[in-house]
């Protein structure tokens, strides 16, 4: 083998790793987000977010793990894995298309739809907005999370698959 592909293979090796284990991390993150810290600011809205959202450190701390430096650092190495994985390993193709697919869905519907309802929500608790809105949008942005979850997932199983086979 050539010494090109055989650094390919390489790189494309250490990106599958990084990419299991960062979007593992998100895969934990998200799902404790779901089990304990949505409930805390879903339960009862209006007065739940605006509790949660205005007298918590939430809004300081949670851009640490969501952020966009973050969103970039788990999606930039899994685009160059899928890239370098369609060249080294092309009978993975097809888990491959769907882990970055995904992962390029959701980071999208990240910023053009739950970002947005996060600007109201997080950021302002609710702003002023009425009881029957706030309660409208928090439903909104536990479906979407939700739907992001699911996708995410499936992205990552993808991936957790070419990882059993290759990494």
């Amino acid at each position: 083998m050539n010494f090109v592909f055989m650094t390919n293979v390489l790189l494309f090796k250490i990106l599958l790793w990084f990419s299991v284990l960062s979007l593992g991390v998100w895969v934990g993150g998200t799902l404790f987000h779901m089990l304990v810290l949505q409930p805390m600011w879903s339960y009862d809205p209006p007065a739940s977010v605006r509790f949660f959202f205005r007298e918590t450190r939430f809004n300081k701390s949670v851009w640490n793990f969501y952020g966009p430096p973050f969103m970039a650092a788990r999606l930039v190495p899994l685009i160059l894995c899928v890239t370098l994985g369609w060249r080294c390993v092309p009978q993975q193709q097809g888990l491959l298309l769907v882990a970055g697919v995904t992962w390029i869905a959701i980071t999208f519907f990240t910023l053009i739809y739950i970002y947005p309802i996060n600007d109201v929500l997080f950021l302002q608790a609710g702003g002023s907005l009425s009881p029957e809105q706030v309660r409208a949008m928090v439903g909104k942005w536990l479906f979407a999370d939700r739907l992001r979850f699911a996708v995410g997932t499936a992205g990552y199983l993808c991936l957790l698959k070419v990882f059993s086979l290759c990494g």
